[in-house]
């Protein structure tokens, strides 16, 4: 998964939110995901 583009860890985020109590945890996995990619490509 750390090499994958980014915009497909935020579709990945966003599709497993589903759909219940999406709008209070999709930002907390959208800065996850932001910051597991972030690291990903430092490395």
């Amino acid at each position: 998964m750390i090499g994958a583009m980014s915009t497909e860890g935020i579709i990945a985020a966003m599709t497993f939110t589903g759909g219940t109590n999406r709008s209070a945890f999709e930002p907390m996995l959208l800065k996850f995901w932001f910051q597991i990619f972030g690291l990903g490509q430092l490395l």
